[in-house]
């Protein structure tokens, strides 16, 4: 219920980025762009999670991008928890995050005029409690709207 008391990190493989072309995905990866070589890792680390009522709240964080760090704000989204329907039957909890950043800001120039400066960074995950033994368990909370035998679906 505090979501004062959560933690955020995420860390993003980026040689593992798929655009859903070879050819783009070879360009966006290369030197001029996100420059993978160098930098093969984006990584986001919360400082402050911020609550704004029982599902949304603001995550202040650091991204480290292209070498580069910056503090950023993203809006996240409690989606649902549940328990999982297939086993092992762990308890599941979907969010979803986003915000915008200027590639520029990263010391990306490249481009600018061809894909544009702003690029909306869009995290959903899926998490599932580690130390979850019984399935029966119920977490601390569950949304009122949240069906216990339905999956998460972030």
């Amino acid at each position: 219920d505090d979501w004062s008391l959560s933690q955020v990190e995420v860390s993003v493989p980026l040689q593992r980025v798929d655009l859903g072309d070879a050819k783009w995905n070879d360009s966006v990866l290369a030197g001029n762009l996100l420059d993978v070589a160098n930098f093969p890792v984006a990584t986001f680390v919360s400082t402050r999670v911020a609550p704004i009522d029982a599902r949304p709240a603001t995550v202040h964080r650091e991204l480290t991008l292209h070498g580069t760090t910056r503090p950023l704000c993203m809006e996240l989204v409690l989606n649902k928890i549940a328990r999982y329907p297939l086993p092992p039957f762990r308890r599941t909890a979907g969010f979803s995050a986003r915000t915008s950043i200027k590639r520029s800001d990263f010391g990306m120039q490249s481009w600018r005029s061809l894909v544009g400066d702003e690029v909306e960074l869009r995290i959903e995950a899926e998490l599932v409690r580690r130390d979850d033994h019984d399935a029966s368990a119920k977490p601390d909370h569950v949304p009122a709207e949240t069906p216990d035998d339905e999956p998460a679906n972030p």
